[in-house]
């Protein structure tokens, strides 16, 4: 009724009033797919902070298990069992090889998983589907997938010898949870630096963490997905991550054979006394 009196006012015939009134018909051209992970700003920003909070979620989730493995096989007496059998440099190593193995089985899954999405047909990228809309599928390009493998992998060389050393160093469940406070700080100090490169991939703080190696593996996940990291940065720190990592595996082995079998709580001031002393004999 509206729409006739005021095409009457104007003037016009009802076939001009619907003509002026109809709503225009919009062609929508997809140029190249949406946008992906590795064009867009937004979509990059996101997509490096969802692996960072797995990586971060996964080194503290298989860390956990791993020690309150230790703190149980001490509770329970089976740890004499097989240190009679074993070193306890060769179990430590072996623990930190099966646990972490299993953690990057899960890590895999989750790639390969993110590329079945990427290659499905009917995906939609986030924020350009075929109809224009924003409720598309995330498809995040596969050298991120990569970069999360290769990250995992370094960062529980790293935190899965600490959190071993925190095992042996607990009597009970209880004493774990206060050791471990250290650790947990140090990898949230470390899941933070690379957080600060989020929004700025090339500042100061995610490109000095990316050379320090509590803090390198998340630091450098974070500039690979930005597209920012050098291949000759990437090279350099994956070098000096590794070789830390060795010298804490090998630290935490020897810590391991000096506390393994002591069934009390062991502080961290004490630790660095024991560490100065001989290996027990169950050292081999």
């Amino acid at each position: 009724m509206v729409g006739a009196w005021r095409s009457a006012q104007l003037g016009l015939s009802p076939d001009q009033w619907r003509a002026l009134t109809a709503e225009p018909a919009l062609r929508v051209e997809v140029l190249d797919g949406g946008p992906r992970a590795d064009g867009n700003p937004v979509v990059r920003f996101f997509t490096s902070y969802g692996l960072l909070f797995l990586l971060y979620v996964q080194v503290a989730g298989y860390g956990a298990v791993l020690m309150n493995g230790i703190v149980m096989e001490k509770a329970n007496r089976v740890i004499e069992v097989l240190l009679a059998a074993v070193s306890p440099s060769t179990l430590i190593f072996g623990k930190l090889a099966g646990v972490g193995l299993a953690g990057l089985v899960q890590v895999l899954g989750w790639a390969l998983a993110g590329l079945a999405v990427a290659a499905w047909p009917g995906a939609q990228r986030w924020g350009g589907g075929a109809d224009g809309g924003t409720g598309g599928l995330l498809v995040v390009p596969p050298e991120a997938w990569i970069a999360l493998l290769a990250a995992f992998p370094l960062a529980f060389l790293i935190y899965g010898a600490l959190y071993a050393v925190v095992g042996a160093m607990s009597g009970r469940t209880e004493d774990a949870g206060q050791l471990q406070m250290p650790v947990t700080l140090l990898l949230t100090v470390a899941f933070f630096a690379g957080v600060s490169g989020l929004g700025s991939p090339d500042g100061a703080v995610v490109r000095w963490a990316a050379w320090i190696p509590p803090a390198a593996p998340m630091a450098l996940l974070v500039r690979l997905v930005q597209g920012r990291a050098a291949w000759w940065e990437v090279a350099g720190a994956t070098a000096w991550t590794v070789a830390v990592a060795v010298l804490l595996l090998l630290l935490a082995g020897r810590v391991y054979a000096r506390t393994a079998l002591r069934m009390q709580r062991t502080g961290w001031l004490e630790l660095l006394g024991l560490a100065r002393r001989r290996a027990v004999s169950v050292d081999r």
